[in-house]
């Protein structure tokens, strides 16, 4: 799955930059709230999270790209996407096998950086 992520994430920068933002960094503490949200979403075959956000997934036929291209829909996700304030952030996709085939469930975490400290700023489901 890390190809996917990887790509996702490239995706995410994309955006960034075309809209005037800084590309951001990886961080390995983001992508695992990220995986653990998209976990959580699959398990609840959410529709919407807890916070009443839509959540986005991804179908076989489907790319990564697509995911995070499905965020240009939303107002709300590209102000949080375009945040001149984010420095680190992660994309994590979780697979989850069905009878109807495999769906993927998507998340992005970013966080403003900060020196010394992490401070967990936006959540953006897929």
């Amino acid at each position: 799955m890390q190809s996917w992520e990887s790509r996702a994430f490239a995706q995410v920068n994309k955006i960034r930059k075309a809209n005037g933002s800084d590309a951001i960094t990886w961080d390995n503490t983001a992508y695992q709230e990220a995986l653990r949200r998209a976990k959580d979403n699959a398990n609840r075959d959410a529709v919407i999270d807890e916070n009443g956000i839509s959540v986005y997934s991804l179908n076989d036929n489907e790319t990564p790209e697509g995911l995070i291209n499905k965020f240009k829909s939303s107002s709300g996700h590209m102000q949080s996407l375009n945040d001149k304030k984010i420095k680190k952030g992660a994309v994590a996709i979780y697979k989850k096998h069905t009878n109807l085939g495999d769906k993927y469930y998507g998340y992005v975490a970013l966080y403003e950086g900060y020196e010394n400290t992490r401070k967990y700023n936006y959540e953006v489901d897929m």
